[in-house]
């Protein structure tokens, strides 16, 4: 290699951080080209950005693009953790209104309906509020209505535009609900214990509600 050039295959005298390792998807494969077409449009004029010739190249260009293909796939990745981030505090944003919501009707009295009603208690409304977080945030959003009932407990409703409708119950240590569907008997499901599975099975009860209203 001379002083003023150099041939294809010669080593250059210089080092650069090495291009990033990923897997390579279709997605990744439109970052590329998108990449390829930034560089050559927003290099700097120093790199001259030009077809290879088979007997001469411009390493500099080679990194111009390496350099451009790093930065777009650090800002994707940046983008993807923004979106997960989102889409966590979106849900965390639905479960502290409603634990909210439950845990003002602590503040009810004996007898608050007029007809002797008990206030709801702390059990019930701990309970409610896990049920709430096991709960997916598709369910959480197309909750339509939460409110105390006479017996100290907390009922939980969805329905969507055909009158099909899931409608639970939490009191201190378990669950009921009833699960009302088109052309199918109405299902009710008492006493469940609260768990993951049994919330998970809820859930799927009230997406396959919901869904319709999508």
């Amino acid at each position: 290699m001379n002083n003023n050039k150099f041939d294809a295959g010669d080593v250059p005298a210089f080092t650069r951080p090495p291009m990033p390792v990923y897997r390579s998807t279709a997605f990744d494969k439109m970052i590329i080209v998108g990449a390829v077409a930034g560089a050559l449009t927003f290099a700097q004029p120093d790199y001259k950005l030009l077809p290879f010739s088979n007997e001469k190249g411009d390493v500099e260009q080679v990194y111009a693009i390496a350099d451009c293909l790093s930065q777009l796939i650090t800002t994707f990745q940046k983008w993807e953790e923004r979106s997960a981030t989102n889409e966590q505090t979106k849900k965390e944003n639905l479960v502290r209104d409603l634990v909210s919501q439950i845990f003002s009707f602590r503040s009810l009295d004996n007898n608050w309906d007029g007809y002797d009603a008990i206030p709801v208690s702390a059990l019930a409304a701990s309970a409610t509020t896990t049920v709430i977080r096991l709960l997916s945030e598709e369910s959480l959003e197309q909750l339509q209505d939460i409110f105390p009932n006479t017996n100290g407990t907390i009922s939980l409703k969805w329905s969507n535009s055909f009158d099909e409708k899931v409608s639970l119950c939490v009191g201190a240590y378990d669950m009921s609900y009833y699960v009302a569907k088109l052309q199918h008997e109405v299902a009710f499901i008492d006493a469940v214990e609260i768990s993951a599975d049994s919330i998970s099975a809820l859930d799927n009860e009230i997406q396959s509600i919901v869904s319709v209203n999508v």
